[in-house]
């Protein structure tokens, strides 16, 4: 999959930095550049820069659409 692409007309991104980089493990691949991995690099800290939590009480529930929001989670106990 493309890290960013249109999809029905709107910008859409399957950016799971962790993911892109491990498909590199398959030799039939091609190698990524340097401004490739400059890149990725730059979108982790883009994502970092721009991030904010969200703290969830008992009952609280979310929705969220990967290909259009950058999300991840914490440990937590259920």
């Amino acid at each position: 999959m493309q890290v960013f692409y249109f999809a029905e007309e709107y910008f859409s991104t399957n950016r799971h930095n962790y993911y892109i980089k491990t498909a590199q493990r398959f030799d039939e691949l091609p190698r990524f550049t340097g401004s490739q991995i400059e890149a990725l690099d730059m979108l982790d800290e883009i994502a970092e820069e721009l991030r904010f939590y969200i703290i969830f009480e008992p009952g609280d529930i979310q929705f969220l659409h990967n290909h259009v929001t950058a999300d991840g989670r914490t440990i937590y106990r259920d």
